[in-house]
């Protein structure tokens, strides 16, 4: 029981001294690649099979995935055509961190950084290696709280620069943020358990989590660049100007 906490705990440290004493952002991507290629491998070391990190039915992950990934797509296809419409919608979706994103940077992000630097970090980390570990001393149900919660808590290092960046920056409000995206995550590592585990496959709950992000960042991107022109005609609006 003590090796898959030391893990977790590790997991989440590195991850709060990664964002909040970040590399510079070129070496993101390969610096968590290494940290992946290294958490496997001692996985399989100390005891873990490949098949119970990554599954043992890929074809199924895919399908299961490709799924959500275009339910996930659908999802925030509505909201940004409802943000026409509703500035309650456009203002959750304007994350600032798209804000000053070119289209090849976004694309960059979506493309390579997000599923090679975010995505698969996670999945073989919190539905691979700490699922696996955790199910021999607590059970399929315990191993699912217990990688949910590291997931959850992992969401710290990365959720404080997060709410500077949108100007969330009071004590009280930034407390409050954190503790929302632990309560989050949390519940979101749920979810993809219980994908990874119906489906046999890694496959499947990556595919997912790689449209969840790709999908929200695009969608920043978007109402970002429609901001300025749907803000300069509220204004043309607001003072009779034409």
């Amino acid at each position: 029981m003590l090796a898959p906490v030391l893990v977790a705990a590790a997991l989440v440290a590195y991850n709060t001294v990664l964002n909040l004493a970040p590399v510079a952002e070129r070496w993101y991507v390969p610096t968590n690649l290494v940290v992946t290629a290294g958490l496997a491998a001692a996985a399989v070391a100390t005891g873990l099979t490949p098949a119970s990190i990554v599954g043992d039915d890929p074809a199924a992950g895919v399908a299961a995935g490709l799924g959500i990934a275009a339910a996930v797509a659908a999802a925030f296809a509505m909201l940004v055509g409802l943000s026409r419409r509703r500035p309650s919608i456009r203002r959750a979706l304007a994350d600032q961190r798209a804000a000053d994103m070119s289209p090849p940077t976004l694309a960059w992000h979506i493309v390579v950084r997000i599923p090679l630097g975010t995505v698969m970090l996670e999945e073989v980390a919190f539905r691979g290696v700490l699922l696996a570990a955790f199910v021999g001393p607590l059970g399929t149900t315990g191993a699912v709280v217990a990688s949910s919660v590291a997931f959850g808590l992992w969401h710290i290092g990365p959720t404080i620069p997060t709410l500077r960046t949108n100007r969330i920056t009071d004590p009280t409000r930034t407390v409050l943020g954190v503790a929302g995206a632990v309560v989050v995550t949390t519940v979101g590592g749920v979810a993809l358990c219980v994908l990874r585990l119906g489906s046999a496959s890694l496959v499947a709950p990556a595919l997912g989590h790689w449209a969840i992000n790709a999908s929200g960042l695009g969608a920043a991107g978007w109402v970002h660049r429609r901001g300025h022109t749907t803000g300069a005609a509220d204004q043309r609006r607001r003072y009779g100007r034409q």
